[in-house]
């Protein structure tokens, strides 16, 4: 019996361990989404089966496939690759965001790179909002460049201490009620570092001067306040149909002396105003440059004085003046007026001025400080002809722009993002309003795709609205704009289609004004802007007319300033 029992027992063992190696193995497959999204990261799957393996997502990229890792000896596995171990898998993308961080830990900027190269570094390097008492300056950033990059990676920045002193400068309030503050760091030796290195002493200093030179009085008092002597105002400053008004001053750094020019960007006359819109059929945007020419004009007997002695030169310009200042700063290193390692030239919310086709050289001593959530920077548009800044663009927006300003000053306040704002981030609104506009097509209503249609079809229509327009006094610019604060959105849609509907709700209060204007003119116009509107490019444009208020504030000198200070 004993021996039957040990026979089947045998038997089962036997039976059993066969039955066991008969069974195939199971193995484990993880997967690593790579900075994407994936529902499910694990699989079990049996020894020499494939598996149809999810793809995961990741805006604004496209899903390259899963690999084993990144080495030659790596492979990729597909719904035919059979499973026989455990395995890891790495998603792999067409492309990787490498975003470096400044020292106020924002996002300083962020680039692309392709799998499998390296990235470079950026040429501007970050800055950390200094204190009473000290200010920090750019160390390096916390990263092996000979880094092969499959992934995303943050990167961030370090820095080295210095004691500083602050000039404090308060200026009357130039959009806001509130004075304005456009304090700088007093440094001697500013203008002794490299011209082609974003200099943020010079940046901070120069964002004074424009915002000084309001007249001459004030413009006067600050430049004596620099020590600066041979102060020389423009020849027609002031005059109501002027070009430019400009400021020229002297003074000694050591063994050499410094040129300022400065342009006005500020509280400008409405002839000046019209020619912001003046682009011109080819060349340079004309209303830019007729100014520059008179600037290099003026400029060349200024420094008859200062040939026997080394110069440099400090250029700056906020706004239109900005345009202005970049033309007369490319000019003045094209004609070989001076070497741009001689020259700093710092423009604020400056516009395009010129097709990149034009451009003879890089302008590495051109730094165009601007703000991407306003609209200045982006017109005139690209679209017209590649038109772009001389120069290196440096784009101080902040997404924690809101703080920013508080800390600067608790009563600067832009209006809030609206709530069912399209647009996660708000740098997008200005593009996306430039691509509408050039992008509108129709075969029955003038369009704006180009310069040559611009040119013809609405140039002349913008700049005599603006000459007009700025020529009315406040009071009846108020009263324009209260008279459409009441108008309800289906009046005023019933009053734009209506011929010579606009023109009867303007007219009477341009009439009581007292200018001087055609008024059969002023008709045809009126006209012409109501199909641009209801019909034309500008059509395109109604929809995100709820949004427009912050971006249109976010071109406040005071504005920039704060925003300098968290660079």
């Amino acid at each position: 019996m004993k021996n039957k029992f040990a026979s089947i027992f045998l038997l089962f063992t036997f039976a059993t361990s066969v039955i066991g190696c008969n069974q195939p193995a199971t193995f484990t497959v993880t997967l690593d989404a790579n900075g994407g999204k994936l529902s499910e990261t694990t699989y079990l799957v049996t020894s020499g089966s494939t598996l149809e393996l999810p793809t995961p997502y990741k805006k604004g990229r496209q899903f390259l496939g899963w690999f084993t890792g990144w080495g030659k000896e790596d492979v990729e596995y597909t719904k035919d690759t059979p499973f026989t171990s455990n395995v890891n898998l790495i998603a792999k993308w067409d492309k990787y965001s490498c975003t470096f961080i400044d020292g106020n830990n924002y996002n300083f900027t962020t680039v692309e790179v392709n799998p499998g190269e390296k990235v470079v570094a950026p040429k501007l390097t970050p800055g950390k909002k200094a204190t009473e008492t000290t200010e920090y300056i750019f160390d390096s950033w916390l990263f092996d460049f000979d880094t092969i990059i499959n992934s995303d990676y943050t990167i961030n920045s370090t820095f080295t201490t210095n004691e500083i002193t602050w000039k404090k400068v308060l200026l009357p309030g130039l959009y806001f009620d509130e004075p304005a503050r456009f304090d700088y760091i007093i440094d001697e030796h500013m203008f002794e570092s490299s011209a082609t290195t974003f200099n943020r002493h010079i940046a901070l200093y120069a964002n004074g001067l424009v915002n000084c030179i309001t007249d001459k009085i004030a413009a006067t008092n600050y430049l004596i306040s620099e020590n600066c002597d041979d102060i020389y105002f423009s020849k027609d400053w002031g005059v109501s149909d002027s070009l430019f008004s400009f400021v020229f001053a002297h003074k000694k750094i050591n063994n050499s002396d410094l040129i300022y020019v400065i342009g006005k960007g500020i509280s400008y006359s409405a002839y000046e105003w019209g020619l912001n819109f003046m682009v011109g059929e080819e060349g340079p945007h004309q209303g830019f440059y007729q100014p520059a020419l008179l600037v290099e004009s003026e400029l060349a007997e200024y420094l008859k004085t200062y040939q026997e002695t080394p110069y440099k030169m400090l250029l700056a310009g906020y706004s239109r003046a900005g345009g202005v200042i970049d033309l007369v700063a490319k000019d003045l290193i094209d004609n070989g007026v001076i070497e741009e390692e001689n020259m700093f030239a710092y423009t604020y919310e400056a516009p395009n001025s010129i097709p990149k086709h034009l451009l003879e050289r890089e302008y590495n001593s051109i730094f165009n400080i601007y703000n991407s959530a306003e609209f200045v920077p982006y017109v005139v548009p690209y679209q017209f002809d590649q038109f772009v800044h001389p120069g290196v663009m440096v784009d101080i927006y902040k997404s924690d722009i809101d703080n920013i300003l508080l800390d600067y000053n608790p009563n600067l306040k832009l209006e809030k993002i609206k709530a069912l704002s399209p647009f996660k981030d708000e740098t997008a609104l200005p593009k996306e309003l430039i691509n509408r506009i050039t992008s509108f097509e129709s075969d029955e209503y003038p369009t704006m795709r180009n310069r040559e249609e611009y040119v013809n079809n609405y140039q002349d229509l913008v700049v005599y609205c603006f000459n007009l327009i700025n020529g009315l006094s406040k009071s009846t610019i108020n009263n324009i704009m209260n008279a459409f604060k009441d108008m309800d959105t289906m009046n005023l849609l019933i009053m734009l289609n209506t011929e010579n509907g606009l023109f009867n709700k303007l007219n009477p209060h341009i009439k009581n004004d007292g200018v001087t204007y055609d008024e059969e003119q002023f008709k045809v116009m009126c006209n012409r802007i109501a199909v641009a509107v209801m019909k034309g490019p500008l059509s395109v444009v109604v929809p995100l007319v709820p949004y427009m208020n912050r971006a249109l504030s976010m071109h406040y000198p005071e504005v920039n300033f704060a925003l300098l200070l968290y660079y």
